[in-house]
């Protein structure tokens, strides 16, 4: 188990964070973990009111994701250019890592496999943080088909506090 100093390294590393390319978006001193926000983020949600939503959704997912441990750079988008929403650079069980991380949120377990291969072989995402709205089996099978198929990632239902992994 991490003694104090740990989490004034880990308190140093969000501040250290240049204020002219991240915004430090939120530290969780529970937890350790922790979200920056690309100030070019924040720029492009400000386009209309569909950019608005989607980047409020993913705000609140790095938030909730952050608030179980993990370091995450919410990263710019770049037009016409598909690629991955977070980077991972610690996670509460591995430690340091550099893990290119996708967003999704859903309702239902329709679009489960359409997001996660999109993520993986269109995004270039390694791994997916999914947020789901309530819990049921097809969720869970869903996402142990992935998990089969070699596509991981961690998930949670919106009000529990805890997350699991496939």
């Amino acid at each position: 188990m991490k003694g104090v100093g740990d989490r004034n390294e880990d308190f140093e590393k969000f501040m250290s964070y240049d204020d002219k390319t991240w915004e430090k978006t939120t530290f969780c001193k529970g937890s350790k973990g922790f979200v920056v926000t690309s100030l070019k983020r924040i720029g492009s949600a400000n386009k209309n009111k569909q950019e608005t939503e989607k980047f409020q959704k993913e705000q609140r997912i790095c938030k909730t994701f952050a608030s179980f441990g993990f370091q995450i750079e919410h990263l710019s988008e770049i037009p016409g250019i598909s690629s991955h929403d977070i980077n991972i650079i610690h996670h509460p069980e591995m430690g340091r890592v550099l893990i290119k991380g996708e967003l999704k949120s859903t309702r239902s377990s329709n679009n489960i496999n359409g997001y996660a291969k999109h993520a993986i072989f269109d995004q270039g995402a390694k791994c997916i943080l999914f947020e789901f709205t309530a819990k049921s089996k097809r969720i869970i099978n869903q996402l142990n088909d992935l998990s089969n198929k070699g596509i991981h990632g961690y998930y949670y239902f919106r009000g529990s506090h805890e997350y699991g992994s496939f």
